[in-house]
């Protein structure tokens, strides 16, 4: 999430799953759960970078295109995005750009 989009989600972090109101929650169905990609949504990853004596983790999202490619987005870095062709070559493109506009 992007900070400006960020809310309070601690009340439903700890409340049991029964008590979670989800009637607003459309049900997946039968053919959509089908056409479902597995990792569409992949977890972040952290890049940690040092320049001179500071040193700080950023953040990076990760989300796959509908034509394959990845894309990767440092949050704190707006305008900081890379395409790759797979996880791993975004994760390197990201970066780079990074360096190179912050350095």
């Amino acid at each position: 999430m992007k900070k400006n989009s960020r809310c309070n989600l601690d009340p439903i972090d700890v409340s049991p799953d029964d008590q979670i109101d989800t009637s607003d929650i459309p049900e997946i169905t039968a053919k959509q759960f089908e056409s479902a990609v597995r990792g569409m949504f992949a977890p972040h990853d952290k890049i940690e970078v040092e320049l001179g004596q500071s040193k700080k983790v950023y953040s990076i999202v990760f989300e796959r295109e509908a034509d394959g490619r990845w894309i990767a987005e440092l949050p704190d870095c707006p305008g900081v995005m890379a395409y790759g062709k797979t996880k791993v070559e975004a994760k390197i493109a990201v970066t780079t750009v990074f360096l190179r506009t912050r350095t």
